[in-house]
């Protein structure tokens, strides 16, 4: 019972793989200018699938369910696929332009082209007059 309060009350120490270390996600492949100035280009692709906890995890995970079901519906499950892998490197590689001695991953710039091109379908396809 303690474990689960301590579980509860302390999210932040929950990372995954239960343990966070800058080296590792490294190897992994998590998004480095430096690294990607010299010549690791997949990073920009790779740092998309890593996530520091199980919470960010979660959460992005919820997101693609929410709007990538949609997005698949109006473009088919390879244009969004293709967009996601898109939007993603073109984050990492503005935040490259921007920071290139910080170490980044995620999928926050996938999400958010997702997100903006479910709102470009909606503003394209509605109605006039609503």
């Amino acid at each position: 019972m303690l474990s689960i309060h301590r579980f509860l009350r302390q999210p932040q120490s929950i990372t995954f793989p239960f343990d966070y270390h800058d080296e590792r996600l490294l190897r992994w492949g998590a998004n480095f200018g430096l690294f990607n100035l010299g010549g690791q280009y997949w990073r920009p692709f790779s740092a998309v699938f890593l996530h520091l906890s199980v919470w960010h995890l979660t959460g992005n995970m919820l997101m693609v369910f929410l709007v990538g079901r949609y997005l698949e519906r109006q473009v088919s499950a390879a244009n969004t696929v293709a967009l996601y892998l898109l939007a993603g490197a073109s984050g990492y590689v503005l935040s490259i332009a921007c920071l290139p001695s910080l170490m980044s991953l995620g999928a926050s710039g996938a999400l958010a082209g997702i997100a903006a091109a479910v709102v470009v379908i909606y503003a394209v396809r509605r109605e006039p007059g609503y």
